[in-house]
């Protein structure tokens, strides 16, 4: 299957003609696509009977949430909150899997982070048990918090100056909720899949 995210892609299309396709926009409008599967992160309301009038009849729209909205809570997280210092530095690193995603080299990046910059603190959001390789090597210094799982987690990014993330498998949404706290983000380059 080939699943398009984002602008209208032709490749997508032209894979459609040997293999089931999906297109799923960036933005709450039909895409202008010819994948067999049309995802809408809303509703299809009466407003859309001309666009889905040019689909052809073998399409399929599929209303779908989409999860790169907007928190729009009033809750606000404030840095002694959370533990941290008012005139520090904070790295962020934001995740349900954490544990699993944070390897001993990046784990080692964090404690040279650590040695460099004296100002530096680490604000981790997500379930790390306290038993945790993450705990027991970084817990020591002083400078990492461990807030666990957060409701309105993006509220809490907010305090952060930077945004980082692990190679994972995931992040997408709290990547989202860091840019759009204005908070900078840092990922680390995937090597192309079958490449080291």
């Amino acid at each position: 299957m080939v699943y398009n995210i984002g602008a209208s892609s032709l490749i997508a299309d032209a894979c459609s003609q040997f293999v089931p396709t999906a297109s799923l926009p960036c933005s709450f409008e039909i895409p202008n696509t010819r994948t067999r599967f049309v995802l809408v992160g809303r509703s299809i309301g009466p407003d859309d009977v001309e666009r889905l009038n040019r689909l052809d009849s073998d399409q399929v729209v599929i209303e779908t949430d989409i999860n790169y909205v907007a928190d729009d809570s009033e809750h606000a997280y404030s840095r002694s909150e959370l533990g941290l210092g008012d005139n520090t530095f904070v790295v962020c690193l934001v995740g349900n899997r954490l544990e699993l995603e944070v390897s001993a080299e990046f784990l080692n990046l964090l404690q040279e982070l650590l040695r460099a910059n004296a100002n530096a603190e680490l604000l981790f959001i997500g379930p790390i048990a306290p038993g945790s390789f993450i705990r027991t090597e970084l817990e020591s210094t002083g400078r990492a918090h461990f807030a666990g799982a957060l409701d309105h987690a993006d509220k809490a990014i907010k305090q952060a100056d930077l945004y980082l993330n692990p190679m994972r498998s995931g992040g997408g949404r709290s990547v989202f909720e860091a840019l759009s706290a204005a908070v900078p983000v840092i990922t680390l380059p995937v090597p192309p899949l079958g490449f080291e």
